[in-house]
């Protein structure tokens, strides 16, 4: 891709401070072999990383209903979502890549929790070491098409797996299952069912 200007980008509040710090690594190899690639952190000062130069850091807060065209603006070519495992992380969402894939920004993510539904190779990639982190993250930064056919198709997995239409049938099927459950415990002709 020549010289191009690359954002690899990533947010969070300081309570992910230890996922960045986890690849901070292959992070700052990555930066040194392409000084054509700035890494955006947005939301925690990554001290660990100011003495960068290709580092921006921000701090600013955006409003929930403010996010999704904040995240636009930032124009990343490659999205990361770092997670430690644990058992807290196994139980999170894998918000930054639905978010990502909806702007079609590949993402890399760490093989934990959600993330795991990540196609990889297809979708986006799962990495689980320096060496797995700096070989995926250098690997789209080389190649324009991998970035546009990676974003792509998790853009399509996401539309599909993610949206609202695709799974508001099992809102439906869960508050069956609770009223069913709660006919059997609590006799049907229960006051609280006769609204």
């Amino acid at each position: 891709s020549g010289n191009d200007h690359i954002i690899l980008g990533w947010q969070g509040s300081s309570t992910h401070y230890d996922d960045l710090w986890m690849i901070r690594k292959p992070l700052k190899k990555i930066l040194r072999k392409h000084p054509n690639v700035h890494f955006h952190c947005q939301g925690l000062n990554a001290d660990f990383l100011v003495k960068e130069p290709q580092v921006e850091t921000s701090t600013d807060w955006t409003m929930v209903r403010e996010w999704p065209p904040r995240l636009a603006q930032l124009n990343y070519d490659i999205g990361i979502a770092p997670v430690v495992d644990r058992p807290f992380n196994r139980g999170k969402s894998n918000i930054k890549f639905q978010e990502y894939s909806l702007l079609q920004i590949p993402t890399v993510a760490s093989d934990v929790g959600e993330y795991k539904d990540i196609q990889h190779g297809v979708t986006g990639f799962l990495a689980n070491s320096n060496d797995s982190w700096y070989y995926y993250l250098d690997k789209l930064i080389r190649d324009v098409e991998l970035r546009r056919e990676i974003g792509s198709n998790a853009n399509q997995y996401v539309r599909t797996h993610y949206s609202i239409e695709g799974k508001i049938h099992l809102w439906d099927v869960a508050y069956k299952d609770i009223i069913e459950k709660y006919k059997t415990e609590h006799g049907s002709d229960n006051k609280f069912l006769s609204g």
